[in-house]
């Protein structure tokens, strides 16, 4: 016998129609346009970051909710992580840099997620300006005579990223000049997909901090299927015994 009641008689719907209020749209919008301390801020949205030097090029602004992710424990950079909420005025799309009112540069580093008043993402705080370049051999011709002297082309150019350690299996490699074995310095680099970025070939290589390091990988995991836009990451190692100037 069971020690509940239960009741068996037919449910009815309720007799009132469910309807979706009408502000639901410009309530949100109307609370981006409040002045919000801490939560709130102006926003300039740039799809590729390479446009905003062209000649004729416009700005796009949004407001956007802009807070900590409290919930999330720390583990590597997670903490740089920050939730973005917008309306939809302006689309967004992963792989957007977006500058703060305040000077802040982030990358929003996760799918769109579209609810019924928002536009819902993270953002990461980007906290290096990267340079990659390749160096291009010399070119002679079949007298041995220089055609072509050796240079160094620049293939990204001062591109806001995100830079962070590995946090998975350590890699060992040998020491140099002592025995046995050490931890290898394996990183990765996380940057908006984009024309320039796309070029980017494994042996090219970058200064970050005292080090040089080179590119050893290439993800593509995080780029649309559509190859137009996203976040490309870069697995790198530093090279031993090059330090930057």
């Amino acid at each position: 016998m069971s020690v509940f009641n239960i009741d068996e008689s037919p449910q009815t719907g309720s007799s009132k129609r469910f309807k979706i209020p009408e502000t639901i749209l410009s309530d949100y919008e109307n609370y981006l346009n409040t002045e919000v301390p801490h939560a709130v801020y102006d926003f300039q949205l740039i799809r590729n970051w390479y446009d905003q030097f062209d000649e004729g090029y416009e700005k796009v602004m949004l407001r956007a909710e802009h807070f900590p992710i409290n919930w999330k424990s720390k583990v590597g950079n997670s903490d740089s992580n920050h939730n973005f909420y917008t309306s939809y005025k302006v689309p967004i799309r992963k792989g957007d840099i977006v500058i703060r009112e305040d000077g802040i540069i982030c990358m929003l580093n996760w799918s769109i997620q579209r609810y019924i008043n928002a536009q819902t993402t993270q953002a990461i705080d980007c906290n290096h300006r990267i340079t990659i370049t390749r160096d291009i051999p010399a070119v002679a011709d079949n007298r041995g005579m220089l055609v072509t002297p050796a240079t160094q082309q620049v293939i990204v150019d001062d591109l806001p990223c995100v830079m962070s350690e590995y946090g998975g299996r350590t890699d060992l490699t040998s020491s140099q000049g002592t025995p046995g074995v050490s931890s290898d310095s394996y990183s990765l680099v996380n940057m908006q997909y984009n024309e320039k970025t796309k070029a980017v070939r494994v042996g090219d290589e970058f200064d970050w901090g005292i080090f040089r390091w080179r590119v050893t990988n290439i993800n593509y995991a995080e780029v649309d299927i559509t190859n137009t836009y996203g976040i490309i990451t870069l697995g790198i190692r530093r090279i031993a015994g090059e330090e930057a100037e």
